[in-house]
C-alpha cells in the first residue's frame, strides 16, 4: 500500500487479515500534506500565516493572517524540521517577523506562544516578548476581561518552562519562579471532583461567572494536560503528573464510539456536556499533543485512543465524510449541527447541573449535520508538532 494513498480500514475482516496500516503509515501521508498546505497558507507579502483557508466556488483561498496562528505553525515546523522533514519555508526569517508583530497583540497566550516558539528555535529567550509578557504583571489577566482562562494560562506555563531550560542563573530562577506562579494559578480552573478544567473559575463577571467556572471546552483540557506534564517533568512534581493523568483518563472515558473526541465539559460535575462540534484538529493534533506528551513521562499508553481518533477523518464518522483532501493539502475543520439546532447546546449547558444530557444525542442525526470546510494554519502545525517525531520514511 502506498503512504500516499493510505486508508484506515474500519472492516473488522480487513483487519484481521492484517491489512491495517500501522500508526506511522497513517500519519507520514498526513505530515506530508501539512508541510505543503502550510507552504501555500504562508503570506509572504504580510509576514504572518493566514488565518483560514475557506473553501468556495473558486476552491480553497486563505483568508486574513494571525499572529497566534504562525507561532503554533512555528512551533510545528520547527520539529518537523528537527526530525528530518524537508521544510520549505525560512524559520528564523518567520521567527523574526513574528516577534517583530508582537505589539500588536495584547494578549498573554500569542506572546506566549511566540516565547515559546522562539525558545525552540534558537535556544534563548527574546528579551522582546520576555518584556512585552512581563509587563503584564505578576498576574495575568486580559486586558479588560478579568478571566485567568486555562488555554491562555497553559501556554504561559510551557513558555516560561521552555524560557527556563534555555536559561541559567537568575534569569533561569525567575522563569522558574513564573512557572510556579501560573501553575498557582492554572491548577484553580482544574476542578479535582470531576477531573477537568474548567473555562475560568476566577471570572470577575458576575453573570457569566456561574457557567465559566464550571464549564470547559475541550482546548482546555489538552492545553492543560500538557502543561501540567511538562511542569511535573521540570520540576519532578507528583501533584502536577497526577492532575494531568486524572483529565487523560476523563477525556478517554468520554471518547465517542468512533473516536471522536467531545468538545464541550462540566468541570464541576464530570460530565460530557456535548460532543459536537467535532473538530478535526482534536482528533489529529491536539488530543496527541497531550496524550504523546503525557505517556512520555508517565507509564500511560493512550495509543489506541489515538489510533482512534484518527479513524474520524478517514470515514469513521457519521457522513461518512473524508476530511482528508489531499488535492487541497487541507484537513477540513468540523463536523457541527445544522443551525438552528447547534444552540441547543445553550439549554444543555445548564441542563448538565441538575440532570443527564445524553438526550442531545437525539440531534446527532447524519440529516442534521454539516461539514465545516475550512482549514486553519494552527491545526496543522499541532498536526507537525505532535507526530513529526516519526521521521520521513526512508527510500529502499
Amino acid at each position: 500500500m502506498k503512504e500516499s494513498a493510505v486508508r484506515i480500514p474500519s472492516d473488522a475482516a480487513e483487519k484481521k487479515a492484517g491489512h491495517a496500516p500501522t500508526l506511522e503509515e497513517i500519519v507520514r501521508p498526513l505530515i506530508r500534506l501539512s508541510l505543503k498546505g502550510l507552504e501555500r497558507m504562508w503570506m509572504k507579502d504580510r509576514g504572518l500565516f493566514c488565518f483560514t483557508v475557506r473553501d468556495g466556488r473558486e476552491g480553497p483561498a486563505p483568508e486574513g493572517v494571525s499572529l497566534r496562528y504562525t507561532a503554533i505553525t512555528l512551533l510545528g515546523l520547527h520539529r518537523a524540521a528537527a526530525n528530518g522533514w524537508s521544510v520549505p519555508l525560512d524559520l528564523r526569517t518567520m521567527l523574526r517577523q513574528a516577534v517583530d508583530a508582537a505589539p500588536t497583540t495584547r494578549n498573554i497566550g500569542t506572546l506566549a506562544l511566540i516565547l515559546w516558539a522562539g525558545a525552540a528555535l534558537t535556544q534563548k529567550v527574546d528579551p522582546k516578548i520576555d518584556a512585552a509578557i512581563r509587563s503584564h504583571g505578576p498576574f495575568y489577566q486580559e486586558a479588560g476581561n478579568g478571566v485567568y482562562a486555562t488555554t491562555e494560562l497553559a501556554w504561559l506555563l510551557i513558555a516560561m518552562i521552555e524560557a527556563a531550560e534555555v536559561s541559567s542563573g537568575a534569569e533561569r530562577t525567575r522563569f522558574e519562579a513564573s512557572a510556579h506562579l501560573a501553575y498557582r494559578l492554572l491548577k484553580r480552573n482544574f476542578h479535582p471532583e470531576g477531573s477537568l478544567f474548567a473555562f475560568s473559575t476566577q471570572v470577575s463577571n458576575s453573570w457569566t461567572r456561574p457557567l465559566r467556572s464550571r464549564l470547559g471546552f475541550f482546548d482546555g483540557q489538552v492545553y492543560g494536560i500538557y502543561a501540567f506534564a511538562q511542569y511535573a517533568r521540570h520540576f519532578s512534581d507528583g501533584e502536577a503528573l497526577s492532575h494531568a493523568k486524572r483529565c487523560a483518563e476523563r477525556i478517554c472515558d468520554f471518547q465517542g464510539e468512533r473516536g471522536e473526541w467531545a468538545w464541550h465539559y462540566n468541570a464541576f460535575m464530570g460530565k460530557r456536556v456535548d460532543r459536537y462540534p467535532v473538530y478535526a484538529v482534536h482528533q489529529h493534533g491536539m488530543a496527541p499533543l497531550a496524550l504523546k506528551g503525557l505517556s512520555e513521562i508517565s507509564t500511560g499508553d493512550y495509543r489506541l485512543e489515538i489510533v482512534r481518533g484518527l479513524q474520524w477523518l478517514f470515514g469513521e464518522n457519521p457522513l461518512g465524510f473524508r476530511f482528508i483532501d489531499e488535492e487541497h493539502s487541507v484537513i477540513w475543520r468540523s463536523m457541527k449541527r445544522r443551525s438552528p439546532l447547534a444552540k441547543a447546546i445553550y439549554f444543555n449547558k445548564v441542563a448538565s447541573f441538575v440532570g443527564p444530557t445524553g438526550w442531545i444525542s437525539a440531534l446527532d442525526h447524519p440529516a442534521l449535520m454539516a461539514i465545516d470546510r475550512e482549514c486553519r494554519p494552527y491545526e496543522l502545525g499541532w498536526l507537525l508538532f505532535s507526530f513529526s517525531d516519526i521521521p520521513p520514511k526512508k527510500e529502499q
